[in-house]
Formats: C-alpha cells, sequence, structure tokens
C-alpha cells in the first residue's frame, strides 16, 4: 500500500489520481485534535470576559457619572418645577434673547426664599441663571 514508510509520511499513489497523500502519523493525530479544541476553548473564553468586562465597566461608570451629575446640580433648597408653575413676571425675562431654549431647559424653586433657578443646555455646555420671584436675575447665591 505505502511504497515508501520514513515513519512520518507515507506516499500511497493508488488513493489518489494525484498520486501522493500525506498522512500524519497516527499518534499525533489526537494530540493535535485536542490542542485544537482547548485553544478554541480559550480564544472562546478570552473573548467572552472580555465583552463581559466592558458591558460592566461600561454601564457602572455611566450610572456613577450620571448620579453624582445629577447630585451636583441640584442646589440644596431647590426642587424641579414644570414650565407652567414658573410666575408671568419670570416668563417675561425669560423671554430675552440670552435665554433661548428655557422651555426645554431645567427649571428649580427655591420655596424657602422664592428664588428659582433656570438651567439650560446639556453637558458642558450647560449655563445656570439665578431669578428673584420678581423675574430679576441675580447672581448665583453660592458665590455670595
Amino acid at each position: 500500500m505505502c511504497e515508501s514508510h520514513s515513519g512520518k509520511v507515507c506516499v500511497d499513489r493508488a488513493s489518489t489520481s494525484y498520486g501522493i497523500v500525506l498522512l500524519i502519523d497516527a499518534q499525533r493525530k489526537p494530540i493535535l485534535n485536542a490542542m485544537k479544541k482547548i485553544m478554541l476553548t480559550l480564544v472562546a473564553v478570552f473573548v467572552i470576559s472580555m465583552a463581559t468586562t466592558y458591558a460592566q465597566s461600561d454601564s457602572t461608570t455611566t450610572t456613577a457619572k450620571q448620579t453624582q451629575s445629577q447630585m451636583q446640580q441640584v442646589p440644596k433648597g431647590y426642587t424641579a418645577i414644570k414650565v407652567d408653575d414658573v410666575p408671568s413676571s419670570l416668563r417675561t425675562t425669560l423671554g430675552g434673547q440670552e435665554y433661548l431654549g428655557w422651555e426645554s431647559g431645567t427649571l428649580y424653586q427655591n420655596r424657602s426664599n422664592n428664588q428659582y433657578l433656570v438651567r439650560i443646555g446639556t453637558g458642558a455646555d450647560t449655563k445656570s441663571y439665578y431669578f428673584d420671584n420678581g423675574g430679576k436675575r441675580i447672581k448665583d447665591p453660592k458665590q455670595e
């Protein structure tokens, strides 16, 4: 069946039209198959662990940043209010060019001193404006 046998390669001219088929020793084939399975398993475990790690760190970081920024944004004593709750004198002031987009901003009222806070924009572009009950702009209470 084999014309020459060197221990590693067996040449069999009868099995194919080309005349040569290389066969790996019967002892090496199971070892190579086992190594392939181990390598594929390790690659799969690595890919899954990286995906899981990325997903966990990404959502945790985002949630922590959102919670921290929300806590920093609302000064003590201020509560969120609806656009309909804004007094007409403040509405008149907010109608100016400087406060464009205030309707989609965030509005807060400090009920103890009757002051209002209007936040316009998002993220780093957020601007904060403080007003008294009569609609007159005042300085940030923290800076006084």
